[in-house]
């Protein structure tokens, strides 16, 4: 877990009134993008935070090697995304519409080539985030590298090579209109499918290449809470996060402090598609860990959230609605 100037190992915390020790520090910004590489038998957690290079742990130990080279001005602490698409590393360079991707694959570092997108994205703006993406629940045949603006613009490419001339390296799908994202991390996978939080809504970009802006508020998972959502977005404007909790099906939806909505968290459960709320729980940002949630505060304190029946060990109160029960009128 991260603040603005250090990350925490979260696995083993030391008991309060101990503070737990940080494992990285002397960082200036705590809006991370992370994700998992694999090669040759390691695992690395790749981060990155626009502000501070990028870091990398594998498993035991922190550190910023190897080194990404680029061929201009660009350095690491430019970097503010990052995904990966069959097998090879794709970034986003701080406010502007240039994405990078590695010259090799399996790699996690060496030399990185600009894939600029300004030509093929016309509303402006700039890059906020990216992610593979495929038709089947999983990566799978059809799979598609995404790139999405501040705008709403999506721009869906095919093949997997961008350093090829040709149509088969990488190919352009085509580019797509949603509704203004609400932040980097304001995405998730599910099933087959990713949706987006925008201000319109939490939008299935599957639909986005069926229909216009206006209908896709029609096929809006969040339309059942459409009034919340958009009194949320319209106070907060960016900065959301949705995480999933596998385990009880739970999508957490959660945005920076704001008076206009206090202490809350939106909560959608992906096998019924209800709606709920979560309040005074002081949620800057959610995580599951070995089937149970954990979630950050504004003070940078880490809480174990549905944990016992108490409330930081004060007695809470819960009111339940059943639906109505069938019954027959009585005879006089």
């Amino acid at each position: 877990m991260a603040t603005k100037t250090a990350i925490y190992d979260m696995s083993a915390p030391a008991t309060p009134p101990v503070t737990t020790p940080a494992v990285v520090g002397g960082l200036t910004s705590g809006e991370w993008s992370t994700f998992q590489h694999t090669n040759a038998g390691t695992s690395y957690m790749i981060c990155f935070n626009g502000s501070d290079p990028r870091w990398i742990y594998n498993g035991s130990t922190w550190g910023t090697a190897p080194a990404i080279t680029f061929s201009d001005t660009t350095t690491m602490a430019n970097l503010n995304f990052g995904w990966v698409f069959k097998n090879r590393e794709f970034f986003l360079k701080n406010g502007s519409m240039d994405a990078y991707f590695l010259n090799n694959l399996y790699t996690i570092g060496g030399a990185a080539s600009v894939f600029p997108l300004g030509g093929v994205m016309k509303e402006g703006g700039a890059l906020l985030s990216g992610f593979s993406w495929s038709l089947e629940s999983g990566d799978g045949p059809n799979e598609y590298c995404v790139f999405l603006s501040t705008e709403g613009e999506v721009a869906v490419y095919s093949g997997s090579d961008p350093a090829s001339t040709t149509d088969t390296g990488f190919a352009l799908v085509g580019v797509y209109k949603i509704a203004k994202p609400l932040g980097k991390n304001a995405w998730i996978k599910s099933g087959g499918d990713v949706l987006i939080a925008t201000v319109d809504g939490l939008i299935p970009l599957s639909q986005a290449f069926q229909r216009d802006r206006q209908q896709l508020t029609l096929v809006s998972a969040s339309k059942a809470i459409d009034d919340l959502w958009r009194a949320a977005a319209g106070a907060t404007g960016s900065g959301w996060t949705l995480t999933l909790w596998p385990e009880q099906n739970l999508v957490f939806v959660c945005f920076p402090d704001n008076p206009a909505v206090p202490d809350t968290t939106f909560v959608f459960n992906t096998q019924t598609g209800k709606w709920s709320t979560i309040t005074n729980w002081q949620a800057t940002c959610y995580a599951p860990h070995q089937k149970s949630l954990f979630f950050g505060s504004f003070d940078g304190i880490s809480w174990h959230g549905d944990y016992t029946g108490s409330d930081d060990g004060m007695p809470f109160q819960a009111g339940y609605i059943s639906h109505f029960n069938p019954g027959r009128a009585l005879d006089r």
